[in-house]
């Protein structure tokens, strides 16, 4: 094999690489933000995050807060861009 041939295909290889990495970097990108616009989803009655339901209680002592099913699925769909 002639050494252009070489470094060429030693290139692709790491371009291959490279891409890989990127796509996993991307894919680990979206399911956080995934996971942040879920937990930005509102109380129906307080108003209080999804993240924070754990730290904080309802409107009424000893009632628990509710959520939109709708909105928690619809949180963790990918973005359409």
């Amino acid at each position: 094999m002639t050494t252009w041939k070489a470094r060429a295909l030693a290139a692709e290889a790491k371009l291959a690489e490279i891409q890989r990495l990127a796509d996993e970097e991307a894919a680990e990108d979206a399911k956080w933000a995934a996971i942040y616009r879920q937990n930005d989803v509102r109380c129906i009655d307080c108003q209080l995050r999804y993240g924070e339901r754990d730290q904080y209680s309802c409107v009424e002592p000893g009632t628990r807060h509710q959520y939109s099913e709708r909105e928690l699925e619809e949180a963790l769909e990918p973005i359409k861009e």
